[in-house]
């Protein structure tokens, strides 16, 4: 039986953990390289999934691309998991397209922090 490490949750812990000081312990090199061969095979099968529609149900935005959208968004943000999207293309693009859309935009890391720094 194979260990579930979900590589999400490892680019959640480097990018979110870590400069929140919640991660002490820092990056855990071991599980990042340990994840790697089953991050290529999620983001390969999204990849195959996507195939060169636009979205991901077909021609119009869905339920499926708004849930994916802010997990490979936070998984392109670490440097292991942006190479193995680099492989995919079409999963590029889709990226791009749904990080453009305002609802994207307004929670981006910088925007958040700038809510976080205005409530205090």
């Amino acid at each position: 039986m194979l260990a579930y490490d979900p590589p999400h949750r490892l680019a959640f812990s480097w990018i979110v953990e870590l400069p929140a000081g919640v991660g002490a312990t820092g990056r855990d090199e071991d599980a990042i390289v340990r994840a790697i061969p089953n991050a290529r095979i999620c983001i390969a099968e999204i990849g195959r999934l996507l195939d060169d529609r636009t979205w991901l149900a077909g021609d119009a935005l869905s339920l499926a691309d708004l849930l994916l959208a802010p997990q490979l968004s936070m998984f392109a943000q670490a440097p292991e998991d942006a190479q193995i999207l680099q492989e995919h293309e079409n999963l590029n693009r889709w990226l791009a397209r749904i990080e453009a859309r305002p609802s994207m935009q307004a929670t981006t890391w910088d925007r958040l922090l700038e809510r976080v720094a205005a409530a205090a």
